[in-house]
């Protein structure tokens, strides 16, 4: 009876931590996780992005929103949007606990709704700023026989192909563009400094087109959030997006560079405090 009891033991303990090294060698990625949004999509798939989507994609990272894979040529990000997060844990689903299930779900809509607006902001009114190409949420209603048929593939971290149904799914399409802060850092190793003016020049620009148009951008952890051409640089997060209908547009314009700007000069302080100056100056010179 105790030899059961322990190999019972061992089997749980086995399957238990075999299932968390796959998790975690996934990075977390579940096909489960990005079920699409329950609501009709208004936005339609073109021809020319279901070409684009043709291709392989290769699972890239994630961020607070999105799980994002990379396409085969190198040139797009396929995210898609992290729905398992708007959803209740089977713990609350099943539990007694109705006010605080309540309010854990009011939490939830409210946090779904913001980042859908913010999606809707990207494409809509910063689709340069970002390089948004397309974004399909909900299911496509009436899709083309030739997209009804067309399915995504994905390989995740592991090298396992994923299909999904392109007209049942949701997901944001980008240009992919290098990273900002890979590029700042490579100049600086090779000591460029005139590039890493220009990367930051390109980066203020950048705040000031977006506060331009009113927008505000909730997280400041921009490491991971622009990216650089060469000559512009770009907001590839585009979960975090917002407007303060009510605020001056001067106003607006200010806060979108001095708040994003915030933890960029506590980085800028410890990889090259003397390009601080040059980068106050820069972002002081904010007008409409």
């Amino acid at each position: 009876m105790l030899k059961k009891t322990i190999g019972l033991f061992l089997l749980c303990g086995f399957v238990l931590f075999t299932g968390k090294g796959i998790y975690l060698l996934r990075d977390g990625w579940s096909p489960r996780k990005i079920a699409p949004f329950s609501f009709p999509s208004s936005q339609g798939i073109s021809p020319e992005v279901a070409s684009l989507l043709s291709q392989n994609f290769h699972y890239l990272g994630r961020g607070r929103q999105c799980f994002a894979f990379a396409s085969e040529d190198g040139e797009y990000v396929l995210k898609f949007p992290r729905t398992d997060i708007y959803t209740l844990s089977f713990g609350l689903r099943t539990l007694p606990l109705w006010q605080y299930r309540e309010k854990v779900e009011r939490a939830k809509r409210k946090k779904q709704a913001f980042v859908l607006e913010s999606f809707r902001i990207a494409k809509e009114e910063l689709a340069e700023e970002t390089q948004t190409i397309a974004i399909h949420l909900g299911k496509t209603i009436s899709p083309s026989p030739s997209i009804r048929k067309q399915q995504l593939t994905c390989i995740d971290s592991l090298g396992i192909p994923h299909h999904f149904s392109l007209e049942d799914t949701s997901f944001i399409l980008q240009y992919r563009k290098p990273l900002w802060d890979s590029l700042f850092l490579q100049a600086r190793q090779e000591g460029n400094r005139e590039e890493q003016i220009k990367l930051l020049h390109a980066l203020v620009d950048l705040l000031k087109a977006r506060g331009r148009k009113g927008v505000l951008n909730r997280d400041d952890a921009f490491l991971k959030n622009y990216a650089f051409d060469g000559e512009k640089a770009y907001q590839i997060d585009v979960g975090d997006f917002f407007h303060l209908p009510e605020a001056d547009r001067d106003y607006l314009l200010q806060k979108s560079v001095q708040d994003s700007l915030v933890t960029v000069k506590e980085w800028i302080a410890k990889k090259d405090p003397l390009l601080l100056p040059i980068l106050e100056e820069q972002s002081k010179s904010v007008s409409l």
